[in-house]
């Protein structure tokens, strides 16, 4: 004995039809919740979460990626301006960090 708006097809368990039904019925269930239990047994109403925890992976996947790019990119900018910085003398001068002259300083 199936209500009338009962879900139907072949993805749906003719038995679960009937126990909601009679759930109904006997006042165990209310309206909404009759509802709901026939959207589940029709698959109206599924999980989503396994989407949205792979849209979230790859989302952080490209971020990183990107910074990845940008960093390697720009590494010798980044090396060079952390020490624009520092090592600077009292005397004011900026210490020429161009290309070395080729000429060996010898300390003894």
């Amino acid at each position: 004995m199936v209500h009338a708006g009962a879900p139907s097809g072949p993805d749906v368990n003719p038995d679960v039809v009937r126990a909601i039904a009679s759930l109904r019925a006997g006042g165990v269930l209310s309206t909404g919740q009759a509802a709901f239990f026939d959207r589940v047994a029709r698959r109206g109403l599924v999980s989503v979460r396994f989407e949205i925890r792979t849209l979230l992976y790859v989302g952080v996947l490209l971020l990183t990626s990107g910074v990845g790019v940008l960093v390697a990119l720009h590494q010798e900018e980044n090396r060079t301006a952390g020490h624009r910085g520092r090592h600077r003398p009292r005397g004011g001068r900026q210490p020429d960090l161009g290309r070395p002259s080729g000429r060996a300083v010898l300390v003894g």
